[in-house]
C-alpha cells in the first residue's frame, strides 16, 4: 500500500509539472506556480520544484515572494546560494528584500563546512555590491593559504579594477599568480592570465601602465611555467603547443620556433603541431620554410583546411597570386560548410581581391552558421579590413549583407549588434 501511495504522488507530480509547463507557456503565471505550490505540498523538499517556483515569481516580478522562495531553498542547502548569481534575477536585485537574502545567503554558506562554500559566499557578497563584506571574504580565503588561495587573489583585483583602482588590481593581480604557480596550478587553462584576458571588469582599466606591467609578467609567469612543463620527459604536445602559442602572442617568434622544431621531434606526425609549427614560420617570415611545413602537413592529409588555408597566405606573400586562388579554392573544398573555415577563405580571397570566392565562400558560411555559434566572432572578422577591397563589388557585397543578416538571425538578444 505504501509503495501504489508513493507511485500515485510521483504520477500527481508529473501531472501538475507538465500542466504547470503548459500554463507557463500560455502566459497564465499565477496558476502555473499554483500547480507548482500543489506539488510542494506533497513534496516539501523538491528542490527541483523550489527552483523553478523562484524563476516563475521572478518572471511576475515579485521581489519578496521571489526572495521568500529562495531563501526557503537556500535554508535547505545553502549552496543553492549559487541560484542567486542566475540573471533572471538582475532586475530585482535592488529590492530590499534582496539585499536581506543576500546577506542570509552569505551568512548560511560561512555556517557551511563545505568546501568552495566561503568562496561561493564572497562571490555573494560581490554580486549584491557589499564590497567591504567580499574584499574581507577574498581575503581571509588568501590568507588560509588553500587551493582557493589564487581565485580569492583574483576576486580582490577584480573588485579593485570595480572600484576604479588599478595600482590595488595590479598588485592583487600578481598575488593571484603567485599563489597560482605555489598550488601547482600555473598550467590551468583557465587561469589567473586567462581570466584576467576575457574578464570585462578590468575593460575601463586595461591601459593603465601599471595593469599592462602586471598582465606582462603574468604572461611571463605563464611562458616560464610551460617551457619547465615542456622540458619534462613525459611532456604532452598540447603542453608543447600551448608554450608555442604563448611565445607567438608576445612576437617571441624565434622563440616560438625553437619550441615548436623541439616538439616536432617528438611528435612528428600531429597535424595541429605541424600547423602551428608552419604558422610560426610564416610569423617569422621564413615564408618558402612555411610552405615547405604545409606541404608536409599535405602529404599526410590532402584535405587539411588550415594547412590549405596557410599555403594560400604563403604563397600570397609570395606574390603568387594564382597559386593562392587555387590553395583557397581546395581550403573552400574541404571545409565542407565549416563557417569558421568559410569565412578564414574568404578573407583570403579577399586579399587577392577575387570576389567570386569570397562571395562563394560567406554564402557556404551563412548556410551553415548555427544559433550556438559567436555572433562576436563572425562580426570582427567581417570588421577585418580585409574586406575593403571588395566594397565596390556587387556580387561581393549581396553575399556579405546576406551573411550579415543571417548572424542577425541567430544573435541572441542584446548581442551582434
Amino acid at each position: 500500500m505504501k509503495l501504489f501511495q508513493r507511485w500515485k504522488k510521483q504520477g500527481e507530480r508529473a501531472k501538475r509539472l507538465r500542466r504547470a509547463e503548459e500554463l507557463t507557456l500560455e502566459g497564465k503565471l499565477d496558476l502555473a506556480r499554483a500547480e507548482m505550490d500543489a506539488v510542494l505540498q506533497l513534496f516539501p523538499d523538491d528542490m527541483e520544484t523550489l527552483r523553478k517556483s523562484a524563476e516563475l515569481s521572478a518572471e511576475m516580478n515579485e521581489a519578496d515572494e521571489t526572495a521568500r522562495r529562495l531563501k526557503s531553498l537556500i535554508e535547505k542547502n545553502a549552496r543553492e546560494a549559487a541560484q542567486l548569481q542566475n540573471a533572471l534575477y538582475d532586475d530585482l536585485r535592488s529590492a530590499p528584500a534582496f539585499e536581506a537574502l543576500y546577506r542570509f545567503a552569505a551568512e548560511a554558506l560561512n555556517a557551511s563546512e563545505e568546501k568552495g562554500a566561503a568562496a561561493l559566499a564572497a562571490e555573494i557578497y560581490e554580486a549584491a555590491g557589499m564590497f567591504n563584506e567580499a574584499h574581507s571574504a577574498y581575503e581571509q580565503i588568501h590568507a588560509g593559504e588553500t587551493d582557493g588561495s589564487a581565485p580569492a587573489a583574483y576576486g580582490k583585483a577584480r573588485l579593485y579594477a570595480a572600484e576604479n583602482k588599478p595600482q590595488a588590481a595590479a598588485e592583487w593581480l600578481l598575488k593571484a599568480s603567485g599563489a597560482e604557480q605555489a598550488h601547482g596550478e600555473a598550467l590551468s587553462m583557465t587561469g589567473v592570465l586567462e581570466t584576467f584576458e576575457s574578464d570585462p571588469t578590468f575593460d575601463a582599466a586595461r591601459n593603465e601602465p601599471i595593469l599592462q606591467e602586471a598582465r606582462a609578467r603574468l604572461v611571463e609567469a605563464k611562458i616560464a611555467a610551460l617551457e619547465t612543463a615542456a622540458q619534462e620527459d613525459d611532456a604532452g604536445v598540447h603542453v608543447r603547443m600551448r608554450l608555442v602559442a604563448a611565445l607567438l602572442s608576445q612576437g617571441e617568434e624565434e622563440r616560438a620556433l625553437q619550441a615548436a622544431d623541439a616538439a616536432a621531434e617528438r611528435f612528428p606526425n600531429d597535424l595541429d603541431l605541424l600547423e602551428l609549427r608552419a604558422a610560426a614560420l610564416l610569423r617569422a617570415d621564413k615564408t618558402e620554410e612555411s610552405l615547405e611545413a604545409y606541404g608536409e602537413m599535405l602529404r599526410l592529409r590532402p584535405d587539411h583546411t588550415g594547412a590549405l588555408l596557410g599555403t594560400g597566405a604563403a604563397y600570397e606573400r609570395l606574390d603568387r597570386t594564382d597559386a593562392a586562388r587555387e590553395a583557397y579554392w581546395d581550403a573552400l573544398d574541404s571545409a565542407r560548410g565549416d563557417p569558421f573555415a568559410s569565412v578564414a577563405a574568404a578573407r583570403g580571397f579577399a586579399r587577392i581581391r577575387e570576389a567570386h570566392g569570397a562571395a562563394e565562400a560567406l554564402r557556404q558560411a551563412a548556410d551553415h552558421l548555427q544559433p550556438e555559434m559567436s555572433v562576436d566572432y563572425f562580426e570582427r572578422e567581417m570588421r577585418s579590413g580585409d574586406f575593403d577591397s571588395l566594397s565596390g563589388a556587387s556580387l561581393f557585397k549581396e553575399a556579405a549583407e546576406a551573411f550579415e543578416e543571417r548572424l542577425a538571425q541567430i544573435a541572441p538578444s542584446g548581442d551582434g549588434e
